[in-house]
């Protein structure tokens, strides 16, 4: 199994510190390793960045994990739609509606 991971490195209070995507990417690489996954790691760097490495990710066959707030798993989940692949959710936003709403738990761990 092969999973492309979109984190956003700015979402959320957390993200507003200088290491944030430094110690998000590390934990994407342990909780892969502990689970014997082969994972891709992208930060987005811009609005929409999120949406292209989905397409891309999906279209080498891997499944999705985004890793940010309401707005970047939006836009990983668009390009999904309809297809065979599944996403995730790491829910690191200001409000996390949607994993709220999902009954997701909040912490990355």
């Amino acid at each position: 199994m092969s999973i492309g991971i979109i984190i956003n490195p700015i979402s959320g209070a957390g993200g507003r510190h200088e290491d944030a995507a430094r110690e998000r990417r590390a934990r994407a690489e342990r909780g892969a390793r502990d689970m014997g996954v082969a994972v891709e790691i992208v930060l987005t760097t811009a609005q929409g960045h999120a949406a292209a490495l989905a397409a891309g990710f999906a279209g080498r066959g891997m499944d999705v994990v985004a890793w940010g707030g309401d707005g970047t798993v939006n836009e990983a989940a668009g390009p999904l739609i309809g297809g065979p692949r599944a996403i995730g959710i790491v829910p690191s936003g200001s409000g996390d509606g949607l994993a709220r709403g999902l009954g997701l738990l909040l912490d990355p761990a």
